[in-house]
């Protein structure tokens, strides 16, 4: 997206002194100091980081892979700003950072920089990686062809560990369950038997009328379809990530109906 900047500089009076307001930041690629990272937004990432810290630079990576630094961009699969933070989670974070969060209000920056910082302490609380959310996405991260090649930054871009496997669970999907619980919540354990036990953790398992890690039916196409809002068919549900979000509405429709979250799986409580 390319346009016009036009800065304002204000000016305030100290004593006798006149200081210069900081400039914004300029929106999209062109803005970034460095290929490869969105430098405009890294005083941010710094100020907004959350309590236990995280790697600007690699943060300042993903958001150049998310958004090349447009701070306004909203994908199809209903993800807003800088980090791309999906609709999922905006009740989550609207108890958390204590304001409204919004699709509208992701598109300020610092919202969706706090955002990410209160999601990042959300999975760390949990077992995982600070940047799990975006590990998700299997596109590399950018590379800063300029930058030295040194140990601390390569292990600093490197993947989180796979978690030890536990026979009669998908401990590899656990992390994607407490991301994208319902309203409620759910006992995650439980979630990842029962997704042992109706696919043995295979993303692409089809049968006639149902698909995918948790085995969604096609029956509930047209509601999920409204639910989230993007197609849900036998191709998407193989999606690990659409499948879960999937469980997470039917869990929340089914409670709602005063059944178990868990009764579709054949599992009471």
């Amino acid at each position: 997206m390319s346009g016009i900047a036009v800065c304002v500089v204000q000016w305030a009076v100290v004593g006798t002194a006149s200081v210069a307001a900081a400039p914004a930041p300029v929106p999209g690629s062109s803005g970034s100091t460095t290929a490869g990272r969105c430098t405009q937004y890294e005083p941010s990432l710094s100020a907004n980081a959350p309590p236990g810290g995280w790697d600007v630079a690699l943060m300042s990576t993903y958001m150049w892979r998310e958004s090349k630094c447009d701070p306004t961009v909203r994908s199809p699969t209903f993800d807003t700003g800088l980090l791309q933070i999906n609709d999922i989670n905006h009740a989550y974070l609207r108890g958390v950072l204590g304001e409204w969060v919004g699709r509208w209000s992701l598109t300020d920056p610092d919202i969706n920089i706090r955002s990410a910082a209160a999601l990042c302490t959300f999975w760390q609380a949990r077992g995982q990686s600070c940047y799990f959310a975006w590990k998700l996405d299997t596109k590399s991260a950018p590379t800063n062809p300029t930058a030295p090649a040194t140990t601390a930054t390569t292990a600093a871009a490197s993947p989180p560990s796979a978690p030890a496997a536990v026979a009669g669970r998908c401990t590899q999907y656990e992390a994607l369950l407490a991301s994208n619980a319902p309203s409620g919540g759910w006992d995650v354990t439980k979630m990842s038997q029962l997704m042992w036990r109706n696919s043995r953790c295979d993303p692409n398992k089809r049968w006639s009328t149902s698909a995918g890690l948790l085995r969604i039916s096609t029956v509930n196409a047209s509601y999920l379809t409204t639910a989230l809002r993007q197609k849900v068919d036998r191709t998407s549900l193989l999606d690990p990530a659409v499948n879960v979000r999937a469980a997470a509405a039917l869990c929340t429709q089914w409670r709602q109906a005063g059944k178990s979250c868990y009764a579709p799986w054949g599992s009471t409580g």
